[in-house]
């Protein structure tokens, strides 16, 4: 949904002043004092329900990041799904967990030619290929205008290339997570993602070899 809103000066101004009140209004204030009256608050929830654009929302714990989102939830007039990506995030945000939504297997999801077998690392090609929704899913997932994730912190960057590369295939556009803006809630110096020692060598050894990432390093160096 696009509106007069959506526009560069709207946007910088929204980003200077989020950067120059960031402190005074987030960091000093209690979760009571943080409420959806004040102006920084007003300007935020525009932002979400009135832009097409992608928000990142952040705040040390009691800074009133939850409230903010039970607040964009309530009033938002926007298609949406609230996210999240583990079973008690998504309880205590009143959604479903990233998984479960988008019917993917736990894992982890990187652009190789095949599946490695034992280590729960899957191709994004072959689950794109094996992915089979109903017909409500697919109209569901056509029709979403937003995504709300909660506790983003835990989110891998595999996940959310994952996430891009199902809407761009479900919804036929090649715009970045097919046009759906993403609203992300969370603090990044809290909860990191799960991933074991054994998954985070085999995942990084994959990484440094894959050639998805090394040509353009190569270029750059010769």
């Amino acid at each position: 949904m696009q509106s007069g809103y959506s526009n560069l000066a709207f946007e910088t101004d929204f980003f200077n002043y989020l950067l120059r009140y960031y402190y005074r209004c987030f960091n000093y204030m209690t979760t009571e004092e943080i409420n959806y009256t004040n102006e920084l608050w007003q300007l935020a929830h525009s932002f979400a329900n009135y832009t097409n654009e992608h928000l990142f929302v952040t705040g040390k714990a009691g800074t009133g990041k939850t409230t903010f989102l039970r607040q964009v939830i309530s009033n938002s007039n926007k298609r949406h799904v609230v996210l999240a990506p583990t079973g008690v995030a998504a309880m205590n945000a009143k959604g479903v967990t990233l998984n479960s939504f988008f019917q993917i297997p736990p894992g982890y999801y990187l652009p190789v030619f095949a599946d490695i077998p034992g280590k729960a690392i899957y191709s994004i090609k072959n689950i794109l290929n094996n992915i089979n929704y109903s017909s409500a899913k697919k109209e569901l997932i056509r029709r979403l205008e937003s995504i709300i994730i909660d506790e983003v912190s835990m989110v891998r960057p595999d996940q959310i290339d994952l996430l891009d590369e199902i809407l761009r295939a479900s919804r036929g556009s090649n715009i970045p997570f097919g046009g759906v803006q993403l609203i992300l809630i969370g603090d990044l110096f809290q909860l990191p993602p799960v991933i074991t020692t054994e998954i985070f060598a085999t995942y990084s050894n994959i990484i440094r070899q894959g050639s998805f990432l090394m040509p353009p390093l190569s270029r750059a160096q010769n």
